[in-house]
């Protein structure tokens, strides 16, 4: 990745560098999304443009862009950096301020445009790993880019050979730190209804009760993961993964289910 755009601009990645004013420094204070365009397109664009919005909005970061502005300038980060499809992060951070806390009316504004770099895929029929922390989004209805929580989790993570952190509080699940968690149990698919991020990918699997599976949003308490007969997360990298075994205690045996199995051949495809 040789270039970005940067504050509209599109220029060199080493060219291109924050002042330590900016909020994001000192306050942590800035929201970002991310997603992949496949061949020039991704059929939940818009979805993942309202979440971005939405965050600004929620946060009171101003913004001058359109949404017809961030596709022009997604589309060519990518032809500057050869990419047909990629992985894109827009960043908005909370802008320069003169004592390190007031908001200013503007905002620093970056998008990346990044080569996939999947995780590499088990052996048919394996599973991941999580490791669970007590946690909880302060903003749910905001992609924030502070994530202090877990990257401080991270030697953890390393530990356990886990793929993320599944967040519980007072004794609830709410998602894992990059990702939304789903629990079965006796055919039927549970996930949180509060303290998460709705991610899009969520939403997909939402969907598939089109497709008759028996899906319920509902308080998930914490202890239900062990008794589950399968857990899987979702994300816009990491599609459908099973989940085999939390803080070295294995789920379901350590096996992946069938409807883990089933719904990734749906939604791994993009």
């Amino acid at each position: 990745m040789e270039h970005i755009v940067f504050n509209g601009e599109l220029i060199k990645k080493r060219e291109a560098f924050l002042h330590v004013s900016d909020l994001s420094i000192h306050r942590g204070y800035g929201i970002f999304d991310f997603f992949k365009i496949v061949k020039g397109a991704n059929p939940w664009l818009v979805h993942y443009f309202n979440r971005f919005y939405n965050s600004l909005e929620y946060a009171n970061i101003p913004f001058k862009y359109s949404r017809e502005d961030l596709k022009l300038m997604i589309q060519n980060v990518m032809a500057k950096n050869g990419l047909e499809s990629s992985y894109v992060k827009m960043v908005a951070t909370g802008g320069y301020s003169s004592n390190g806390y007031s908001p200013t009316e503007e905002a620093n504004f970056m998008i990346f445009a990044l080569p996939f770099d999947k995780i590499p895929n088990k052996p048919d029929g394996q599973g991941y790993n999580l490791i669970s922390t007590e946690f909880i989004r302060p903003n749910p209805l905001v992609k924030s880019t502070n994530y202090f929580n877990s990257v401080m989790n991270y030697p953890k993570m390393q530990k356990y050979d886990a793929v993320d952190i599944l967040y519980h509080f007072n004794g609830k699940l709410s998602e894992c730190s990059r990702c939304n968690v789903f629990l079965v149990k006796d055919g039927i698919i549970g996930t949180p209804d509060s303290g998460m991020l709705e991610g899009v990918t969520r939403r997909r699997v939402l969907e598939q009760r089109v497709n008759g599976f028996d899906i319920n949003v509902r308080p998930v308490n914490a202890i239900e993961v062990y008794a589950a007969d399968e857990i899987f997360i979702s994300s816009s990298t990491k599609g459908i993964m099973p989940i085999i075994m939390i803080d070295g205690t294995k789920v379901n045996n350590g096996k992946v289910g069938p409807i883990s199995k089933e719904l990734s051949s749906f939604l791994n495809v993009f």
